[in-house]
């Protein structure tokens, strides 16, 4: 899980959510390891996530978007997350 997602709409970070993309299909795949990679990535906008999974040149377009609303921890912002999971 990693936060501030929506500062990844930008080439460099385009760059990365395509290689973590490729890592988790590749460690998905139906006939591989035992293994299962499950990315969840939260922003304090939810409109930056909606961004993300909306845009078709983006790595997790179509995502699902789940509002798990805020945090009570006073350490922690309001949080969202969208699991990339394997829809996408």
């Amino acid at each position: 899980m990693f936060d501030n997602v929506g500062s990844l709409a930008c080439p460099g970070g385009e760059r990365l959510l395509k290689a973590l993309k490729a890592a988790r299909d590749a460690v998905n795949l139906p006939d591989a390891s035992k293994g299962h990679f499950l990315l969840i990535a939260a922003d304090a906008m939810l409109s930056k996530l909606h961004a993300l999974a909306m845009d078709p040149n983006q790595a997790f377009y179509g995502a699902r978007i789940e509002d798990f609303g805020q945090i009570q921890e006073s350490n922690y912002c309001p949080a969202k997350a969208v699991q990339a999971d394997e829809r996408n």
